[in-house]
């Protein structure tokens, strides 16, 4: 180092080689402090320009415009020596990398972390990733016990992703800062707690929690011969506001119900079109995840006039069955997004009738109709979705009594598609938007416009939409209530009087469903 330094300082020297005084003639407004700060970088060096000086300047304030003095460089020299020997002998300190996720430096835990990395871990992984040591073989269960609100500033221990455990500092909302509390029971005995974030099923730890019992686990009580239905790990699919928390390979059975009404008005430019319209649907799934085939009924119809004037009442009913795929889809950055498929086919008996009064025009149609509806959807990201809906219907009978001889029964086909998006714009609003097209086979009517609706927790949608139907255009309001998250909701209450259990692979049971055991009511991972 020595030698280094040796070397450095001499090339530094040699650089700055230069002879030991170089002239300077004052000029007016110099000042000795000025020259010396101007010329050799601080006022320290006026003593050394008054030594060389010591002829002309007798008082370091007073100097005269037009006097040759010479400024001294050998102390520049020193000065540079002595500035490069003081710092190499300062020991340099390097920042130290700061980690965030520990115990000691917390990382902050926000709003807009909520729901953005799920638990994809076992149970058991999980439980000892917190530092609860579950012995091989034990019997493990959880009971709900109530909802917890997390503090301000309060630090916990929270699991995610794949096996991470990180420590965090918590600055949620109020709304956001919600667990479920969920007793652990090990062997039979409770031996403390963890709680569950309900957006994302992350575990975590607020508190130490005693240690598990060290004796041999017993033997685990029979399974009951008729065990009720079982509640899924991941909540029945919500599209816009998607729950997907750790999903297991096998996720345990479930039921899902679907019951939807709607109804609209439309109004047209030609003729002076009015028409309501409405619809409902019921439908049951035999699972909430993954493969799903189910069964139901549909029906539809309208009534309404033109000015000619005409009227018509439109009316069909009959079964629909569907199949339908509900999973994720993991981005390039691990982040899981849900998506859903359903398909439905429709076999309704149809009947039309229309007349007009003053022709004296009368009719009545009856069709045998097939329908198939698709749908897609997917999340883009948290809080955004994006799906694509296509309905055709095809007449495969068709028969007419009509007040005009030779009259034919009109094509009933017709052809739909929807392109659109929903944005969630607070905890209970969510807005959708996107644009429609029909073809009509009847009139050979072509149309396509905008639609839009405001949802309110996915139960109740107020929306409008407009067709230009080339020429002419139609329009209106429309309502729709759609019960399938109540239903969802309905099962969840039920479960919480269930409870809870993970087999050897740390997979979920269900033990029974809350007869003898309400009291330790669980709700396992919803």
């Amino acid at each position: 180092m020595k030698l280094f330094l040796t070397v450095f300082v001499s090339v530094v020297l040699a650089l700055a080689g230069i002879a030991e005084a170089k002239p300077y003639k004052v000029v007016k407004g110099d000042t000795l402090s000025g020259i010396a700060l101007r010329e050799m970088g601080s006022v320290k060096f006026i003593e050394d320009i008054m030594k060389v000086n010591s002829q002309k300047i007798k008082n370091s304030k007073h100097i005269e415009v037009g006097w040759n003095i010479e400024i001294p460089e050998s102390s520049a020299k020193e000065q540079l020596v002595k500035n490069i020997l003081t710092v190499s002998k300062k020991k340099v300190v390097v920042a130290k990398k700061v980690t965030t996720g520990t115990k000691e430096n917390p990382a902050a835990y926000t709003n807009s972390e909520v729901g953005d990395d799920p638990w994809r871990g076992n149970v058991i992984e999980g439980l000892r990733l917190l530092g609860i040591d579950i012995l091989e073989g034990a019997d493990v269960r959880f009971s709900y016990e109530g909802m917890d609100e997390l503090k301000p500033g309060e630090v916990v221990q929270m699991l995610s992703g794949k096996n991470k455990a990180k420590w965090y500092e918590v600055q949620l909302s109020p709304e956001k800062a919600m667990v479920r509390r969920l007793g652990i029971i090990i062997n039979g005995k409770r031996i403390g707690v963890v709680y569950l974030k309900p957006e994302c099923a992350n575990w975590l730890t607020r508190e130490d929690l005693p240690p598990v019992p060290s004796e041999p686990a017993p033997p685990a009580a029979p399974e009951p011969e008729n065990p009720s239905i079982s509640m899924p790990i991941v909540e029945p699919f919500v599209p816009f506001e998607p729950f997907i928390p750790w999903v297991p390979e096998k996720p345990p059975q479930c039921r899902d119900f679907e019951l939807s009404l709607g109804t609209g008005l439309l109004f047209g430019s030609e003729a002076s079109m009015k028409d309501q319209w409405y619809y409902g649907e019921g439908m049951y799934w035999n699972s909430c995840w993954g493969w799903s085939q189910g069964i139901g009924f549909y029906f539809n119809g309208d009534f309404g006039d033109v000015d000619s004037p005409y009227e018509w009442d439109n009316f069909g009913i009959g079964p629909q069955v569907g199949l339908r795929y509900q999973g994720i889809i993991k981005d390039k950055s691990g982040v899981v997004h849900p998506f859903g498929w359903t398909a439905k086919l429709r076999l309704i008996w149809a009947n039309a009738t229309g007349n007009n009064p003053e022709s004296g025009y009368d009719m009545s149609q009856k069709d045998l109709l097939l329908g198939l509806y698709n749908e897609y959807l997917r999340q883009l990201k948290k809080g955004l979705i994006v799906g694509i809906t296509f309905e055709a219907w095809m007449s495969l009978y068709s028969s007419i009594d009509s007040t005009w001889s030779g009259d034919s029964p009109s094509d009933r086909a017709r052809a739909e598609i929807k392109i659109f998006l929903q944005k969630k714009i607070s905890e209970d609003w969510q807005i959708r938007g996107g644009l429609s097209s029909f073809y009509q086979f009847s009139d050979y009517t072509l149309a396509a416009g905008p639609f839009g609706e405001f949802r309110y927790n996915e139960w109740l949608m107020i929306g409008a939409s407009a067709y230009y139907l080339f020429p002419g255009v139609v329009g209106g309001p429309s309502v729709r209530i759609e019960m399938g998250n109540y239903f969802r909701q309905k099962r969840q209450q039920q479960i919480l009087e269930g409870i809870w259990a993970v087999d050897a692979d740390g997979n979920p049971k269900e033990v029974n469903h809350g007869k003898k055991e309400k009291e330790e009511s669980c709700f396992f991972c919803n």
